[in-house]
């Protein structure tokens, strides 16, 4: 017999075994008369809620003025107000901090 024919033969012989064993298995389970230990129950809710621990926040604060001197008080008048606020409302100093600064030329096209 030829490498082929053999695994055919091989091949029906192993699907045959594995009717057996699934057979088998029914056969056992008919016989089971103990129903709860085929059954597994599992159910569980969760919930979880928890204040939150930071916040992000970036602010733009820009000023027009004739000079840069007046631009740089005025902008320094409402960043203060700003910090009051967020101090004010329980936010420690150590958590608030700045990144970056500009000053531009104001410049008129005709």
């Amino acid at each position: 017999m030829n490498y082929l024919g053999m695994t055919a033969i091989l091949g029906a012989v192993l699907v045959f075994m594995a009717m057996l064993v699934v057979m088998g298995a029914v056969v056992i389970d008919l016989n089971n008369s103990d129903k709860s230990m085929e059954t597994m129950v599992a159910s569980g809710t969760a919930e979880m809620s928890v204040d939150p621990d930071q916040a992000i926040m970036y602010l733009n604060i820009m000023t027009d003025a004739a000079t840069a001197e007046e631009a740089q008080e005025a902008n320094k008048v409402i960043a203060n107000m700003v910090m009051d606020a967020l101090k004010s409302s329980g936010i420690n100093d150590k958590d608030i901090e700045s990144s970056t600064y500009y000053l531009y030329k104001k410049t008129a096209w005709n």
